[in-house]
């Protein structure tokens, strides 16, 4: 998920391997297509599988947030290290501001979504999360 400024997101959970995004972010990082790769280490979950059904940017300060999810994600940067290496750290900062420290942005702006328990339990299904921005504040679903 390119998000801007060179950053790309990419999800990794139960199909998603870490040698998968360690070849992804090798190839684009040849290529100089990206700067940086922000690794979304999902939960071990079903409702946690892709990252477009957990959280959507909608506006270029606003996402839809599955925060069952994302509250449990953990973030690792990817960065062209030496000669054909990757640096790879950390982040200790929640998802969400990890996001809007990646775009520059005080705070990023959440549209939550979820909803009760039993909706909840029915998220990764429903895919509130799921759509397509294709100008800032125009989506489809």
């Amino acid at each position: 998920m390119p998000i801007g400024n060179g950053v790309v997101l990419i999800g990794m959970g139960e199909r998603t391997s870490r040698q998968a995004v360690g070849q992804v972010a090798r190839a684009r990082f040849a290529a100089i297509a990206i700067t940086c790769v922000i690794v979304c280490g999902f939960p071990h979950s079903r409702s946690a599988m892709h990252l477009d059904t957990v959280f959507t940017f909608c506006h270029r300060d606003l996402a839809r947030v599955f925060s069952d999810v994302t509250v449990a994600i953990q973030t690792y940067f990817m960065c062209p290290g030496s000669v054909g290496k990757i640096d790879v750290t950390e982040e200790t900062q929640p998802f969400l501001a990890v996001m809007a420290e990646a775009l520059g942005l005080k705070t990023l702006r959440a549209v939550l979504t979820g909803g009760d328990a039993y909706e909840a339990q029915r998220e990764q299904w429903i895919d509130a999360n799921n759509l397509l921005c294709i100008s800032p504040g125009v989506m489809m679903g």
